[in-house]
């Protein structure tokens, strides 16, 4: 545990190596610097040459990009939001649609900074996904972040982004809409905190996160905000409205959608939540399935956290009590925070914790999405006592519960192959599936899944195609905070 004075000096000296996003290629790479935003330089970081666009990020609907971050001052983490909006050069007026939230660990999961290195690369990696629905077109992605330790800041770094071929330039309206009209619109404070704060200590819990949410398992979830511009700043990540907002509560997360990660492999390669090597992003965990993880049925029609229904596919199975956490990133427990609104300083809550809709599951969380689930055993068929020489009855289709691995073996036997599961025998080992799939070794299966455009698998490791080059202008270091305020 870091004491006071040690974690203050931590952020003291790495107060000149914020963090900016290093994957997806950000808007105007050459000038943009890593302090946080001013009222002025709402949204994306406003300054000369703010849209030149470095290199166009190809990322199609359904697939999946792996997020990461370049810089060292990551503040105890906090919690982050990763927004789309349709317009190219975003103003004031945009609206912003968050298609993932992530609730502590974000951008990594330390207790003050990590070792100062304004070009490090050792902040927590998140694999996000693009909506399944969403239009081809060109849109532009955003990085939200509000820091856990020091001043209370907003970070915001946009990249541009192209859904499908090139030729289209811009969606329909109506047809944006349609795919993003339900999701949250982003939420903005700290600009400035003395207008409306977060508070310092807590991993802020959005109150409306949207469906796909990751809750770092060290979390300290809070939803306390102050001040009396709360009402106006927060909303505007809404713009001026055209896609539509859903009603408050319409995006509260559910089992159903939002994905569960689990805790590291023994791989070498970087995992959900684990630092990257370099400055290419290697993808050390498949893509979000789109088979959700099932619920518990209820007295009701609306399932909840527990039991898989009959007519579900068997939920995904606990990790060992002894799994190791990843060392700079969180692990992931499935469980999101409910969503709330915002508590104020004239009517605080009877508890900042935020409720959750059920019990998470046993710590160490649940294996990553789109792994093949450890099949459960089915129960034992009985023989009906009144007809002794009829046929025993199949087993039921529903799934037993998962139960806890045996720790006696690392090495779960590979089950026969089929369409959808290719056996494997490394744990969490990367398995290449042909030019365009890969997938994550988890009891012996590795279920296929779509590379993004410009991956390739090879060697146990889905890297980008064309590396990169790794020299990045050092840009403008921030340093308009005295020795005596810690950022």
């Amino acid at each position: 545990m870091f004491s006071q004075a040690t974690l203050l000096l931590a952020l003291a000296a790495s107060a000149t190596a914020h963090m900016t996003i290093l994957n997806p290629v950000p808007f105007g790479k050459a000038t943009l610097n890593s302090s946080p935003l001013g009222p002025g330089d709402y949204p994306c970081k406003q300054r000369a040459g703010v849209y030149d666009i470095t290199e166009m990020n190809q990322w199609d609907a359904g697939t999946t990009q792996v997020v990461s971050f370049q810089g060292s001052a990551v503040h105890g983490g906090g919690s982050c939001q990763f927004s789309l909006t349709t317009d190219a050069e975003p103003t004031e007026k945009s609206q912003w649609k968050v298609i993932q939230s992530v609730i502590g660990g974000c951008p990594s999961n330390v207790t003050g900074n990590l070792p100062e290195a304004p070009t490090g690369t050792q902040a927590a990696t998140f694999p996000v996904k693009m909506p399944e629905d969403m239009p081809d077109g060109r849109y532009t992605f955003a990085w939200t972040w509000l820091n856990k330790v020091g001043n209370r800041e907003f970070y915001m770094n946009c990249a541009p982004v192209q859904v499908g071929s090139g030729s289209s330039k811009k969606a329909s309206t109506k047809s944006v809409s349609k795919a993003l009209s339900s999701l949250p619109d982003m939420f903005v404070a700290n600009l400035p905190s003395t207008s409306c704060s977060t508070a310092e200590e807590e991993d802020f819990a959005y109150p409306n996160p949207g469906k796909n949410v990751v809750t770092g398992s060290k979390a300290t979830p809070g939803s306390k905000i102050s001040g009396a511009g709360c009402s106006t700043m927060t909303k505007m990540g809404a713009g001026n409205g055209k896609l539509g907002s859903p009603q408050p509560g319409a995006s509260k997360p559910s089992p159903s959608s939002a994905p569960g990660y689990g805790a590291p492999a023994a791989s070498k390669a970087p995992v959900y939540g684990a630092p990257v090597a370099s400055s290419t992003p290697v993808y050390g965990a498949p893509v979000a399935s789109s088979s959700p993880a099932p619920a518990a049925p209820s007295a009701s029609t609306a399932p909840t956290y527990g039991a898989p229904p009959a007519n579900s596919p068997p939920a995904y199975a606990a990790p060992p009590a002894n799994s190791p956490p990843a060392s700079n990133g969180p692990t992931y427990d499935g469980a999101p925070p409910a969503s709330s609104e915002p508590t104020y300083d004239d009517a605080p809550p009877a508890s900042s914790e935020p409720t959750y809709d059920g019990a998470p599951p046993a710590s160490g969380g649940i294996f990553a999405p789109g792994a093949a689930p450890a099949a459960p055993a089915p129960a034992t068929p009985s023989t009906p006592a009144a007809e002794p020489n009829a046929p025993a009855p199949k087993p039921s289709s529903a799934p037993q519960q998962p139960q806890q691995p045996d720790n006696s073996s690392s090495t779960p036997s590979a089950p026969a192959g089929n369409a959808d599961c290719t056996p494997c025998q490394t744990e969490g080992s990367v398995v290449c599936m042909g030019d365009n799939m890969f997938g994550l070794c988890n009891h012996g299966c590795a279920v296929p899944q779509a590379l993004a455009r410009g991956m390739s698998c090879s060697a146990g490791a889905v890297v980008a195609s064309t590396r990169r080059s790794l020299k990045f202008p050092r840009g403008h270091l921030h340093r308009r905070h005295g020795a005596s305020h810690f950022i």
